[in-house]
């Protein structure tokens, strides 16, 4: 019949909440049961730690003290109960001092049912203003952080620039700590006889595009004179082509390459150049490696050869470059009419094979006489 915490307004009682320990039911009604009051104490304790920790594990001690068992009950809950038992016997022992000559108490400060109802709605309004006042707070901070990290570069209009016009000014511009922060440069260089070496003579892309401002820089691809520098081109021939790319590039020359078929050089080594080696060639120009890709491969069809003579099977076979030795030759018993003929063969008639592969034969020999 009584609540466990009162005050003046939302805010006090809700402060007690996590603050007071309240009054031992006992105090109030000397009659509820022991444990159900420490069942109750525990469950209201200000420290969260010092509370049930679920609400099976209550349920259980509920279910305990139906049961007529005893709840285990922590030391946060014993302190309170020794302090409600305290705050009870201050209370008998005031009682018996008082005499009954004790004048009235005045009422001149109390609050009427009316006074207090006002009291009580002004509290409320105050706390939902309260209320309203940091949920708006907390809003306005988390669309700020929104904003700054995510919302800001969605809505907001990306920076734009004009890329300006690099032609004509020299390749130092790539390590202008003005430019870097703006421009990703790539640098290609080429040999060119009227502009000097160093100067940026193309770019990709070209000045007045409009480009979006990024972090990672604007990409811009230019093109630098290496000037006029002639060197003589190695002799790379029967290199393998790598080690020959890398000779060229360290010349300052482009390398291309293009894939020849050869039977006398070895598959990924340089037969020639182009220009040819001992020739002179400009810095920055290319330089076409012919490497070989192996022998040139032929492919032939196998004939059928099944029921003519050896020799003329061994003939067609001949005459489409293929090859059939005494070693592929195996005879096997068959009758009269197949003595000497083409039994069998592998690959079959109609294989795509390389000329010059090899074609076995099963040759008839007569009835209970196989053998080679």
């Amino acid at each position: 019949g009584k609540l466990p915490f009162d005050g003046d307004s939302v805010a006090e009682v809700a402060m007690k909440h996590f603050t007071v320990v309240p009054e031992a039911p006992t105090a109030i009604n000397p009659e509820i049961p022991p444990e159900l009051e420490e069942i109750t104490l525990r469950a209201m304790q200000p420290n969260p730690k010092d509370r049930y920790s679920t609400v099976d594990e209550m349920l259980a001690d509920l279910e305990d003290f139906r049961k007529g068992k005893t709840a285990a009950i922590g030391p946060a809950v014993r302190q309170a109960l020794a302090e409600a038992g305290a705050r009870a016997n201050t209370v008998r022992d005031e009682i018996h001092v008082i005499t009954k000559n004790v004048p009235r108490i005045s009422t001149s400060g109390e609050l009427s049912k009316e006074g207090y109802a006002r009291r009580r709605a002004r509290a409320g309004r105050i706390s939902m203003l309260l209320g309203f006042g940091i949920v708006v707070l907390f809003a306005l901070i988390l669309f700020v952080f929104v904003w700054n990290y995510w919302l800001k570069e969605i809505f907001s209009d990306a920076e734009r620039m004009n890329v300006p016009n690099f032609v004509g000014q020299t390749e130092s511009i790539v390590e202008d700590p003005n430019m870097t922060d703006l421009f990703n440069f790539s640098v290609t260089y080429k040999a060119d006889s009227v502009h000097p070496a160093g100067e940026i003579i193309a770019q990709t892309p070209e000045a007045g595009a409009s480009r979006m401002v990024i972090q990672e820089g604007i990409k811009v691809e230019l093109t630098v004179s290496s000037g006029i520098k002639l060197v003589n081109v190695p002799d790379l021939s029967n290199q393998y082509y790598t080690d020959a790319r890398v000779e060229l590039q360290a010349l300052g020359l482009n390398v291309e390459e293009v894939l020849d078929a050869s039977d006398s050089v070895t598959k990924n080594y340089v037969i020639y150049t182009e220009p040819a080696a001992g020739e002179s060639a400009t810095s920055g120009s290319s330089v076409i490696l012919h490497v070989s890709a192996g022998p040139t491969v032929t492919y032939t069809h196998v004939p059928n050869v099944t029921g003519l003579t050896l020799t003329d099977a061994l003939l067609a076979l001949q005459e489409q470059g293929l090859v059939c030795s005494s070693d592929d030759i195996t005879y096997v018993s068959s009758d009269d009419t197949q003595e000497g003929n083409v039994l069998y063969q592998t690959p079959g008639s109609g294989s795509e094979v390389i000329v010059g592969s090899k074609v076995s034969l099963q040759v008839g020999n007569g009835p209970g006489m196989a053998g080679n």
